[in-house]
């Protein structure tokens, strides 16, 4: 269960008024934050997951918050989350993060500030677990999904089996139904 002092966060930010794929932004966030729960993800994860897109990112330009606002949104779901909401917002993704499963150095271009970011291996897990909740909860990005599954398959300690197990479910469901939405996601 969300935390209220997290839903109020998200709210003062406008999450409600904001729309994301045909609804409220805060229903995506919170069935973002809902599928990382049930996978059994640590809490800091479940927490950027539910706040995943406040920066905006390369495809999703909604902005709740700024980056000026970084250590604002740190004091509300800690330092770990925040990072992880951060590197989410900035970096050209799912693409990125799929590119670097293959690498021994995981290093992603910050197209905000042009520098470089360096993760370690679980920062990047982190950040694939979100990426698969994200687009689950949104149905789309299909190709992306699949192109995850296709990454991890000679790694798949890069995602948790719970997550291994509903990527191939959803990648079933949409093959079934003969759904391929278009690549388009926050």
């Amino acid at each position: 269960m969300i935390q209220s002092s997290h839903l109020k966060l998200l709210r003062e930010c406008g999450a409600d008024d904001a729309r994301h794929t045909g609804r409220p932004l805060i229903t995506h966030l919170s069935g973002t934050y809902d599928i990382l729960m049930r996978w059994g993800c640590s809490k800091h994860v479940c927490l950027a997951g539910l706040f995943h897109s406040v920066y905006g990112t390369a495809l999703y330009e909604t902005r709740l918050l700024t980056l000026g606002k970084r250590a604002y949104l740190r004091a509300g779901i800690g330092s770990r989350a925040e990072r992880l909401v951060y590197i989410f917002g900035c970096t050209r993704r799912p693409r990125a993060f799929i590119n670097a499963i293959g690498r021994s150095a995981f290093r992603l271009d910050n197209f905000v500030t042009g520098e470089e970011i360096s993760l370690s291996d679980k920062t990047l897990s982190e950040l694939l677990e979100i990426e698969c909740a994200n687009l689950i909860d949104q149905r789309l990005g299909y190709e992306h999904l699949e192109a995850i599954a296709r990454a991890v398959e000679c790694r798949p300690s890069f995602l948790k089996k719970p997550v291994r197990d509903e990527l191939v479910k959803a990648l079933l469901v949409w093959k079934n139904r003969n759904i391929q939405p278009s690549p388009k996601s926050s």
